[in-house]
């Protein structure tokens, strides 16, 4: 164990009420992240006297990474057609051109930062977003209600041509493909069949 050390540096490591009980003599614990929630008992530690400190913008542009990645899988269906292709079917899907499109984001921190600056790198347009009390924000800020006020206002255009681009996808060579695939293939909506 620790006893005896005064401070510890945690990176994956719980620290429960009983443990922290056992270390006597400790009194700052440093975690190696941002989420020691995840991983010490912050009341206990505080009861005990014990100080937890974090690594402030650790994994801030790993996280904004990995969303913007899950941005590109979703406006490309890529785990829809990962999917269909794994029960042996092919689907060929339309996807979404990012370039031009507007992104919203919700709280400006350094993941959110690190998320307008990767977004704007790629083409889209970030303009809506929360403020969270900086006063020199790198891109224009928006109240929450009017993020969600220009979603609801720009969804009945998308589903309308949703629908009239499904119409022009019923052609004899996409209804072919359609009972060719394996009877396993997941239902896809006939927006995103569209011809090649």
């Amino acid at each position: 164990m620790i006893d005896g050390y005064d401070t510890v540096i945690n990176d994956a490591t719980y620290f429960n009420e009983a443990t922290l009980k056992r270390c006597s003599g400790l009194k700052h614990i440093v975690f190696l992240g941002t989420g020691a929630a995840s991983f010490v008992d912050l009341a206990a530690a505080a009861r005990l006297g014990i100080k937890v400190s974090t690594i402030g913008g650790y994994g801030d542009t790993t996280v904004a990474e990995h969303a913007m990645g899950l941005v590109f899988a979703a406006a490309r269906h890529i785990a829809t057609m990962h999917g269909i292709v794994r029960a042996g079917g092919w689907r060929p899907m339309q996807g979404m051109e990012l370039q031009g499109k507007t992104l919203g984001i919700v709280g400006l921190g350094g993941i959110g930062r690190e998320m307008a600056r990767i977004a704007q790198g790629v083409g889209l347009k970030v303009d809506r977003l929360q403020p969270v009390g900086d006063l020199r924000p790198p891109v224009p800020m928006v109240a929450i209600d009017e993020l969600l006020a220009q979603l609801r206002h720009r969804e009945p255009a998308s589903r309308a041509s949703t629908t009239r681009r499904g119409a022009s996808s019923t052609a004899p060579s996409s209804r072919r493909r359609s009972r060719a695939s394996s009877s396993s293939t997941p239902p896809v909506p006939a927006s995103s069949t569209r011809r090649r």
